[in-house]
């Protein structure tokens, strides 16, 4: 968890004590009955060099094309083509995908100003764990987004989400940080569980090329840079929704231009812009020997075991906030709109917690929090009542996250001001938080309601950030009367 301090003093994170949910007996993922983790004893199954002539196109018996300008769910700004032009070696073993302003109408009949290329294995080639490695150089600039993925076989009959999605590498035009995430059902779009690997100041991903890749089991996936674990996901944290990791998969390679993640191309984007692929490697662990039976076993009972936990983490009223102490952010006042909350929509777009409200709640990555308040806009605040033990100044923690800049939120108490504009800064995805520190923040003993206030989205995503939690930390006890 990455730590931002505004105003002074330093933030000591100590866990003991932050009223975090901790199970008394933690589910172990790597002592699952019949289920071992694979021993790394790779063979190939799968490679592409890009050997071949200059100009020439990819090798047909490993790749096929998606093609059209309709927006692929995201509303990018290309037409994908199977012009040469767009996808080519350069004979010297390397893939060039190739995005351009170049004003195209594609057999659809849309018209756009971009194009570009999305090859695939589909139909050609697909795997069921393994290792799954992309060496690449990436291009840079505002709304330029290449991607290396993969997409369960069954999605012609299942559909997306409920395919599976495995994101081995996603760079949204910043040359330092590239993304890795998976998507299934419930965790989706926005809600993808995701991460994040930033480069040091001296290395950036536009400037040569780099090792992407996942190791894939059947209880874990693991991403990797230059061999570099960053993150590992299991099960576990797709809560008591379906794990859909257990299908051959096909990989993907492209190059968007816009989207609703990295925004569109401005001045300062230079065209052509070129996604160099140097491999495409896939292996397979000879050691990993998958019992079936225990498997479905384990996800019976994690199902069982989550909706348990669910169960006793459902709503049931809200609380009188003790502080000093923790403020859980999906823990607002009861009364409805206007009186515990103003969301400028109705619907409850995560579909968590308080389903009859119209605050946006979602499961929550962060190891303090269950759930997240998200989808969070301009203009929309919070109501909480609070127990202040003591009159003093307090040091509060905002956590906090986004994909890009956000916006910005402040604290009233009692209709009164409390804090200054507290910025959210980019943390790389919606599920990796950082925390905000905001001193000298002054309180009186007695109960009090809390506004939370979500006052500027100053952030491209049209959002002000995703909150899960504030603390209250006694600094020290004022004569305050």
């Amino acid at each position: 968890m990455d730590m931002t301090v505004i105003g002074i003093g330093l933030l000591v994170l100590v866990f003991a004590g932050l009223g975090m949910t901790v199970n008394a007996e933690p589910f172990d993922i790597n002592k699952v009955e019949g289920v071992p983790m694979g021993q790394g004893d790779w063979e190939l199954t799968f490679a592409d060099e890009f050997e071949g002539e200059a100009g020439s196109k990819p090798d047909a018996k490993k790749w096929t094309y998606d093609l059209g300008g309709g927006g692929w769910g995201n509303n990018e700004l290309q037409t994908y083509t199977d012009r040469a032009v767009n996808a080519h070696l350069d004979g010297e073993g390397h893939l060039i995908i190739k995005a351009m302003k170049d004003n195209f109408t594609g057999k659809d009949g849309i018209a756009r100003e971009y194009t570009s290329a999305r090859l695939k294995t589909q139909g050609l080639f697909g795997q069921k764990y393994g290792k799954f490695e992309v060496r690449a150089k990436l291009p840079t600039g505002k709304g330029i987004w290449s991607a290396a993925w993969m997409l369960g076989e069954n999605i012609s009959t299942v559909g997306w989400p409920a395919c599976g999605e495995i994101d081995i590498l996603e760079n949204v035009g910043d040359p330092k940080t590239v993304h890795g995430t998976l998507h299934g059902p419930h965790f989706f779009a926005g809600k993808g569980l995701g991460a994040h690997y930033t480069q040091t100041e001296s290395v950036n991903f536009a400037d040569g090329f780099h090792v992407y890749g996942v190791e894939w089991e059947p209880l874990a996936v693991r991403f990797y840079v230059d061999g570099v674990l960053y993150k590992t996901r299991t099960p576990e944290d797709f809560k008591y929704f379906e794990w859909p990791f257990d299908v051959d998969s096909f990989v993907i390679l492209n190059l968007a231009i816009g989207g609703n993640w990295p925004g569109s191309p401005n001045e300062t984007t230079v065209f052509p812009q070129e996604y160099v692929i140097d491999y495409v490697r896939i292996y397979k662990d000879k050691s990993l020997v998958v019992n079936e039976k225990a498997l479905a076993a384990y996800h019976e009972g994690r199902v069982k075991r989550q909706q348990k936990i669910a169960e006793e983490k459902r709503f049931k009223g809200a609380p009188v906030h003790a502080i000093p102490g923790i403020v859980q952010f999906m823990n607002f006042k009861d009364g409805g709109e206007g009186v515990a909350y103003h969301d400028l929509e109705a619907h409850n777009h995560g579909g968590e917690y308080r389903l009859s409200d119209g605050v946006d709640i979602q499961v929550c990555s962060d190891e303090g929090s269950d759930f997240n308040l998200g989808w969070n806009i301009e203009g929309e605040w919070l109501n909480y009542d609070i127990d202040v033990k003591k009159s003093g100044t307090y040091q509060l923690i905002v956590t906090a996250a986004a994909p890009e800049r956000g916006g910005h939120v402040y604290l009233e108490v009692d209709g009164k001001r409390v804090t200054p504009d507290i910025h959210i800064p980019e943390t790389g995805d919606w599920q990796n938080w950082t925390d905000l520190v905001v001193d000298d923040v002054k309180l009186k003993k007695g109960r009090h309601v809390l506004k939370f206030v979500l006052a500027k989205n100053r952030g491209p995503n049209g959002v002000v950030g995703n909150f899960a939690r504030l603390e209250f930390r006694e600094v020290e006890v004022a004569g305050m009367k």
